[in-house]
């Protein structure tokens, strides 16, 4: 399939968000005013993660719903998918682990104190990809961006069931039923699913890093390639770029509310209640994000649209979508390498070395990605090759 210029920028700007979320900021205490207004919007830059979400459910997607154009519910062929996906994505993953371990031992002032134990179970999760599901090993082997990793093999797993609903329900119907598990998930698994196994190391948590809260974003994202391929037809709201910057304002005046304590501040406390400070707060972060999900979703499907088209670009866009080519780099690299940076470029943690940090850390961190693209990354962009002794049937899906 043709690689889409549109998904490549935001791709480019989902990168971009995460990079700069990561690097540190100065203390809150410090010049407050002056803080929030430079750097609060790099503290949006965790939102960079949903956005990747929604890109992944319409890119693994995009293949199959161009057969349900067609009405054509064809199987797919899971043995080629997974082969596909392992090869794109786990070579430069475990060379990636090798590289954190060895940033982790050099350069940390205080490196994390592994009994053999640990760092072997701490290494088995990630190389089952299944580290997220434990709260001592989500962001383990000294680079906790790998959590999100072990979150999208789960999720595409979740894809089987996804395409079992698809042929059965309308996807408006399909998309409800995801959005209500995640919500429950998040709502519910905290308070009945907290037990351990065993002793420690081996303990379930951080419920939000596991992939039923995050499937209805996910499908969100599959959503928007149906309508990409003409399978479905979304409402026009859909495709109003009010819708985005509405959107934006609400998450931001969301987010704020929350990295602010202005829930639990004075005046929350000698207002109200604190049953109902408890469940404003408890429906605030359930909120969070959502903002945020939907104008992410609506620019996904004005953009694509527009490529579609032929009517899509900016100025800086084609900057943004090669840097969308390397992102997988980027993601991977970019913690190990501001470890790296902060011990060999150590930086006073006030408003000045920060600004410095960003204008410094950044463009070496990408230079750093660049040169794990060349080096690793690109060797695995090209589909495995295997020789087949009969063509395979028309009726399975491919999907890329």
């Amino acid at each position: 399939m043709k690689r889409l210029q549109s998904i490549d920028v935001l791709r480019g700007i989902a990168c971009l968000a995460v990079l700069f979320y990561h690097i540190s900021r100065p203390n809150d205490s410090d010049h407050f005013w002056l803080n929030t207004a430079l750097f609060f919007p790099f503290r949006l830059g965790n939102y960079g993660v949903p956005l990747f979400l929604l890109i992944s459910g319409f890119c693994i997607h995009r293949g199959a719903a161009r057969y349900l154009v067609a009405g054509q519910h064809s199987s797919i062929n899971w043995s080629a998918f997974w082969r596909r996906r392992f090869w794109r994505l786990y070579p430069p993953y475990l060379a990636m682990i090798g590289l954190s371990l060895m940033v982790l031992v050099w350069f940390s002032k205080n490196p994390t104190p592994y009994d053999f134990a640990s760092l072997s179970c701490d290494l088995v999760t990630h190389l089952l990809l299944i580290h997220n599901l434990f709260v001592n090993y989500a962001f383990g082997l000294g680079n906790g961006a790998f959590w999100t990793l072990g979150l999208e093999e789960q999720l595409y797993a979740l894809y089987a069931l996804y395409l079992l609903l698809r042929k059965r329900l309308p996807p408006a119907r399909v998309l409800l039923i995801a959005a209500c598990v995640s919500l429950v998930w998040r709502l519910l698994a905290p308070l009945i699913l907290s037990r351990r196994i065993g002793n420690p190391p081996l303990e379930f948590g951080l419920w939000g890093s596991w992939p039923f809260g995050s499937w209805g974003l996910w499908v969100a994202g599959a959503l928007a390639a149906d309508a990409y391929a003409g399978a479905v037809k979304l409402p026009t709201w859909c495709y109003r770029r009010r819708v985005i910057w509405l959107c934006l304002a609400a998450g931001t005046l969301v987010s704020s509310s929350v990295r602010s304590g202005l829930i639990h501040s004075n005046w929350a406390q000698t207002t109200l209640p604190v049953i109902a400070i408890s469940a404003v707060n408890h429906l605030v972060r359930l909120c969070d994000p959502t903002f945020f999900v939907i104008g992410f979703f609506v620019l996904i499907n004005i953009w694509t649209r527009r490529e579609a088209e032929g009517d899509f670009g900016f100025p800086g866009s084609g900057l943004l979508a090669r840097l969308g080519v390397i992102s997988y780099s980027l993601y991977l690299t970019h913690m190990p390498a501001l470890r790296m940076l902060g011990a060999l470029l150590p930086l006073p943690q006030n408003i000045t070395g920060t600004l410095i940090r960003h204008l410094i850390y950044a463009p070496l961190c990408l230079l750093i990605a660049l040169a794990f693209f060349l080096t690793i990354e690109r060797h695995f962009l090209r589909p495995l090759q295997r020789r087949e002794p009969h063509p395979a049937p028309r009726e399975q899906v491919s999907v890329t």
